[in-house]
Formats: C-alpha cells, sequence, structure tokens
C-alpha cells in the first residue's frame, strides 16, 4: 500500500514546495521592481541601501549596489525552481514556448546582435551592466508571459508608480527646489545650478524631475502610466473611477510640468491607439460609448488648460524651441540636438552594416571629438544608437516590432475579440516607440537599466493578450 501511495505523496510535497518558492520568488520580484522603478538614481535611494560594492563605468559613472540588488537573483532562482517542481508534478506537456513570433523574433535578433557586439574594449563594468539589463528585460517578460499577473495589476503597478513620480515632481515644479528625498533616490535640485534641466523664462524655471535621473526620463515612462490609470478607468465600476480619475489627473500634471515633448507626443500617440484598440468588432457596439469617456476628456483638459495658464510663455516657448524658435536655450538645446544626429550619421556611415560595438557609440564620438567620454554624448534616439552600435538589423528589428504590434493590436487581433489588456499593451508599445525615436531609453543598454524592466512588462502583456485574443491558451500556473 505504501508503494502505491508513494508516488502520489511525493508528487503533493513537490507542487507545495513548488508553491511556496514560487511565491517567495514573486515577492521577492515585485519587491525589487517597485525599488528599481521608483528609485533610478545610481549614487543614491532604495537600491543603493546597505551598500556591497561599487561598479563604476569610464562612461556611465558609478552605481552603488545594495542589498535590495540581491533580491533579483534571489527571486529569479526561485521563481524558476518553484516553476519547475509545479511543472514536474503536472501531466501533460510542460513547454509553454517563448510567446508570440511578433514579439519573440524582434526580442532574439536585439538581443543576439547585443551579446554579439559584446568587446572587452568597453571595461567589465559595462558588460556587466549589458548582461544585467538583458536578464532584466528577459525576466521581465517571461514573469508576465508564464506567470500571468493580470493586465488589471500590472496597468495598477504602472499607475502607481507614475502617481508616485508625478507628485515628487509637482512639489519640485512647486517649491523650485529638490523636495529633500535624497533617500529615495532624488537628485539635489536647485535651478540656479549648472547641469540642472530648466526652462528660461523671468528667472531659470525648474522642469519636474520626480524621482528620476531628467525630466525627459520622467516624461518617457509617464505615458505609460497615464494610460494605465485610463485604461482602469475604463474597466472600473462607478464607485471606483474617481479613484483612478485622480491618478489620471496626477500623471497628467507630472507629465505637462516635466516639459518633455516626447513625451506629450507619445501620450498623444497611445491615446489615438488605446481608442482605436480598444474598438469592439464592427456590428458589436462601441466598447465604451464617446460620451462616458467625456470625464476622462475633461479632467484632462482641466489639468493641462490649468497648468498652462500658470505660465503660458513657458509652455509655448517649449513648442516652438522644437520648430527652431523660443528662448536661447531652447536654440542651444535644438543645436545640441542637431549636433548630435550629425555625429550619428558619420558613425553610421562608418559602419551601416555591422555597427560599431554593443555601448561603444560614446567612445566613438569622444574619440572623434577628441573630448573626455561622457554620457551627454549619447544620441537622443534609440533606433540611430541602435544602428550605430549593431548594425542596420537593429533598427529594423525595432521598429518593425513596434510597427507590427500595433497593427496586430490595432486592427487585426483587437477585432477578433473585446481584449482591454490588449488594447492598453498596444497602446503602450506606441508610446514607447514614439519616445524612443527621440531619447535613447527603453532598450536596456542605453541611458537607463530600469528601461528594460518597462519594456519587458510592455511586451509580456501584449504577448499574453495577444495569445488570449487568437484563442491560444497563455501559460499560468493552476
Amino acid at each position: 500500500m505504501r508503494l502505491l501511495t508513494a508516488p502520489f505523496a511525493a508528487t503533493s510535497v513537490s507542487r507545495r514546495w513548488g508553491w511556496r518558492l514560487t511565491w517567495a520568488g514573486r515577492v521577492c520580484l515585485i519587491v525589487f521592481a517597485i525599488a528599481a522603478v521608483i528609485s533610478a538614481n545610481r549614487e543614491s535611494g532604495l537600491l543603493t541601501w546597505g551598500a556591497l560594492a561599487q561598479v563604476t563605468s569610464a562612461v556611465r559613472g558609478g552605481v552603488q549596489v545594495g542589498v535590495v540588488f540581491l533580491l533579483a537573483p534571489a527571486g529569479a532562482a526561485c521563481w524558476l525552481l518553484g516553476r519547475w517542481l509545479l511543472r514536474r508534478s503536472r501531466p501533460g506537456p510542460s513547454v509553454a514556448g517563448l510567446g508570440p513570433l511578433p514579439v519573440v523574433v524582434p526580442l532574439l535578433i536585439l538581443g543576439g546582435l547585443t551579446l554579439a557586439h559584446l568587446s572587452p574594449r568597453i571595461g567589465w563594468a559595462d558588460i556587466v551592466f549589458v548582461l544585467a539589463g538583458l536578464g532584466l528585460l528577459a525576466l521581465a517578460y517571461a514573469f508576465v508571459w508564464l506567470d500571468g499577473p493580470s493586465g488589471r495589476a500590472l496597468a495598477g503597478f504602472m499607475a502607481l508608480v507614475g502617481g508616485a513620480q508625478s507628485l515628487v515632481g509637482l512639489g519640485q515644479f512647486i517649491v523650485q527646489r529638490d523636495l529633500g528625498l535624497r533617500w529615495l533616490g532624488e537628485l539635489v535640485l536647485n535651478p540656479a545650478a549648472r547641469g540642472v534641466s530648466v526652462l528660461e523664462g523671468p528667472a531659470r524655471i525648474l522642469r519636474a524631475y520626480g524621482l528620476m535621473r531628467h525630466p525627459n526620463a520622467l516624461g518617457a515612462i509617464l505615458p505609460l502610466s497615464l494610460l494605465a490609470a485610463i485604461s482602469l478607468w475604463a474597466r472600473a465600476r462607478r464607485q471606483q473611477r474617481l479613484l483612478w480619475l485622480a491618478l489620471m489627473a496626477i500623471n497628467t500634471a507630472g507629465l505637462v510640468l516635466s516639459f518633455s515633448r516626447a513625451g506629450w507626443l507619445a501620450a498623444a500617440a497611445g491615446l489615438v491607439v488605446l481608442a482605436v484598440a480598444s474598438r469592439r468588432p464592427s456590428g458589436q457596439g462601441p466598447r465604451v460609448a464617446i460620451r462616458n469617456w467625456t470625464p476622462v476628456v475633461l479632467a484632462a483638459g482641466l489639468v493641462v488648460a490649468g497648468a498652462i495658464s500658470l505660465q503660458p510663455a513657458l509652455f509655448w516657448g517649449r513648442l516652438l524651441g522644437a520648430l527652431g524658435a523660443g528662448s536661447g536655450l531652447e536654440h542651444g538645446a535644438l543645436a545640441e540636438r542637431l549636433f548630435g544626429l550629425q555625429n550619428a550619421w558619420a558613425l553610421i556611415q562608418r559602419w551601416p552594416l555591422w555597427g560599431l560595438g554593443t555601448r561603444q557609440y560614446v567612445l566613438a564620438v569622444a574619440d572623434r571629438l577628441q573630448v573626455t567620454p561622457r554620457e551627454s554624448l549619447l544620441v537622443e534616439s534609440a533606433p540611430l544608437v541602435l544602428w550605430a552600435e549593431l548594425g542596420l538589423a537593429a533598427p529594423l528589428a525595432w521598429l518593425g516590432m513596434g510597427l507590427a504590434l500595433v497593427w496586430l493590436g490595432s486592427r487585426r487581433v483587437a477585432r477578433q475579440a473585446a481584449n482591454p489588456d490588449l488594447a492598453l499593451a498596444t497602446a503602450w508599445v506606441a508610446a514607447v516607440q514614439v519616445v524612443c525615436l527621440f531619447q535613447a531609453f527603453y532598450w536596456p543598454t542605453q541611458e537607463l537599466w530600469q528601461g528594460g524592466i518597462w519594456l519587458g512588462v510592455v511586451l509580456g502583456l501584449w504577448a499574453r493578450a495577444a495569445a488570449r485574443s487568437t484563442g491560444v491558451p497563455a501559460p499560468g500556473l493552476s
């Protein structure tokens, strides 16, 4: 009798330990992700608590490695082992697949090119940064694709992170200095200091930073948070809608006061795609009646109008600066961007097909100009950096992935079944692509390694939602 029951007892123990390890891994990874996306400072903040070591790059400076960093490898190990034990104790096939081809193929191309172009020339610190960034992208994507957190949960995470960043940014703009949140990773901000991003008015006006390293980085993530809040508002019951409407207003205010033109364009593009992708198939009527969106439009309009009315000259100067007009500060910023584009094109012409190597763009520009390598030499466009460093195939894979996902999410897949998760993920993809046209942000080997976490969540949700819309069972644990 014992011989008959032994296999079942072993299976029960395996499943029990599998669930324990899976949940321990989930908690570790979620806590690490929250700390990483909230605190982007490399020298202080949540990720530097209990500093264990400092990894120093000649180009990007030092990164304090605190105990919170240990949550990532520990959480990944527990989560993967737990999933393996659960799969081992279940009958049937255990291979879940990597996801839809429009997501997987470009990611494999970009990741493969990044690894193939690695060179000892950049130094061991930058090699560590590259491997860690790619690992976080893969881990974030795998966690969403395989573990299956709900679209509401991911949207809530995005909206709340953006809300926290926006509240800090609002406070900074009001008091025109930092809020003393150094322990959270806030930079020391003084509008009169050199190197701080300001606007030119009657005096130097500090832009909203939040807890990011630059207002443009804040403007890069807030479109995702804003779209998440709008999606949650559209799905919520009447009693809960006020909460998401307030969070939407906060994110809108933070985005406006970041004065990030790329962020403004990304939010507009995301809203258009969200509206298109949210339509039901013909004959089933609109998912949300147009008149029901009146509170959203009204709240956003009031926030934008209120912010502009406080300092209309600042906003007009910022908009005109993109056209070559505006203040002397805007002229200087535009000239710097154009000079960066000239440098990028010069490098691309020298290595158009294969590229000069992963994270070697800044070194090549510094050598060309005979100056000290510094991060500000990086051109503000992800496709151009990819082309210069990894060759022509990289930007084609990046832009092709964006176009394919937006097309499939807005037109083909979305018409087969109503899916608000797919609509939101498609809008996120559009916003990411627009931001990356003007900033080197979301690919993890570029400006900010935390961008890999954001990108992994976006692509993971799109993959799960698209699989569900086409009737393909997405992987998950039961």
